[in-house]
């Protein structure tokens, strides 16, 4: 059998009360740990369209100014002051593993470009560029929404629509607000979304088009006069 469960609840060997017993070892819990801290960070496809970057770029732009991003906030920049994340952690209880007592993974969570993290998030687990090294970190709370099946917080909706429309409580605000805007723009906010997926192992840049080559976004101004022009 393996350890007793991490950080169990004093007297009580099924603290969640499903009916099983020493569900997660230490050990599970720190591979849990150390796996998510290795996720590759999700991107955004954007297809070469000149239709459907308006609609993406106006889409971005209501989904600011209706309120949208004072909860999914867009960017999370880290301080300067050295975020470290590192199993073990100086904050493991007693009888879990403890720093010394094993080498110790770290990764700068807030890394100046010069100081590169130990790990690259950017890149598939299982390739080379992996270990060598990563230079920034974005966090974004619709990560990898339309790659998602269902949608809200119990995923009990199949369309993003629907769980726009669903929102109440401190966000019923904003979604009247959606709700207000125009059939194109409630469309963009739609296609914006759309544009937030979880990449393929391997791919080259964060933002992508349709073919997942690398692209720069947002477009220039010069770049969106040519388009319209079209």
């Amino acid at each position: 059998m393996g350890d007793p469960v991490e950080n169990p609840v004093a007297d009580h060997a099924d603290p969640d009360g499903d009916g099983f017993t020493n569900e997660l070892t230490r050990a599970d819990v720190t591979a849990v740990s150390v796996f998510q801290a290795a996720l590759q960070v999700p991107g955004r496809v954007i297809p070469r369209d000149p239709e459907i970057e308006r609609a993406v770029l106006t889409g971005e732009r209501a989904f600011e100014r209706i309120g949208c991003a004072s909860c999914h906030i867009p960017r999370l920049p880290l301080d300067k002051k050295g975020w470290i994340y590192s199993e073990p952690n100086p904050y493991n209880p007693p009888g879990n593993l403890r720093m010394g007592e094993t080498k110790t993974l770290y990764v700068d969570l807030s890394s100046e470009p010069e100081d590169a993290e130990s790990l690259d998030q950017n890149q598939s687990p299982w390739s080379k560029k992996f270990h060598q090294g990563n230079r920034r970190f974005l966090t974004k709370r619709l990560w990898g929404v339309a790659s998602m099946p269902n949608h809200y917080h119990h995923g009990m909706y199949t369309t993003m629509r629907r769980a726009i429309l669903a929102h109440a409580g401190e966000a019923a605000e904003t979604r009247r607000a959606f709700q207000q805007l125009s059939d194109y723009e409630r469309d963009s906010i739609i296609e914006f979304l759309k544009t937030l997926q979880v990449l393929p192992p391997g791919t080259k840049g964060r933002i992508v088009d349709e073919n997942f080559h690398a692209r720069e976004w947002p477009p220039s101004p010069a770049q969106m006069a040519r388009t319209e022009t079209k």
